[in-house]
């Protein structure tokens, strides 16, 4: 089984968890980036996700190094922005065909991932995918910290069911 890791991160922790799963699980390792960078000011990022939510904005990604189609799993990370996926999770999701591919959304939050994991897995099974196995992964309500709430044994074990 070939597989792949896409994951979009803001403040690293989406990014370290992807890195683990990698490590740990031998996948590729592609990040997703957007055309125009996204501000440094969470107050502002939080109002500009609350107005790409109510008008079903999509940003435009930068073209992925890696081509999806050669992999048979795919490991989507999103951070939860407004209590669901990051505005470049939901375009990577609706953008591409996932027929045949096992999709496996995890997400990484502050305490409040609401709909997140649910939102991903119907853009994903609405293009295609067959979703399997889904993590939500808190962190502290630190932002810039790095330390986590879900305990690092529990990730563990859900990397080596992957």
């Amino acid at each position: 089984m070939s597989g792949l890791i896409v994951y979009y991160s803001y403040k690293n922790h989406t990014r370290m968890i992807a890195e683990k799963i990698s490590e740990i699980t031998g996948f590729d390792l592609c990040e997703i980036k957007t055309v125009d960078d996204y501000t440094d000011d969470y107050d502002a990022l939080v109002d500009e996700t609350v107005d790409n939510l109510k008008s079903q904005t999509k940003p435009e990604l930068q073209p992925l190094d890696k081509d999806i189609s050669g992999y048979d799993t795919i490991v989507v990370g999103s951070p939860v922005w407004w209590y669901t996926i990051a505005p470049p999770i939901r375009t990577f999701l609706s953008s591409n065909d996932f027929t045949g591919k096992t999709v496996i959304p995890f997400v990484t939050h502050a305490g409040w991932p609401r709909s997140a994991i649910k939102e991903a897995s119907r853009v994903a099974e609405a293009n295609g995918a067959n979703v399997e196995n889904p993590m939500e992964i808190q962190f502290t309500t630190d932002y810039d910290a790095d330390e986590l709430v879900t305990s690092g044994d529990d990730i563990k074990s859900w990397i080596n069911s992957l």
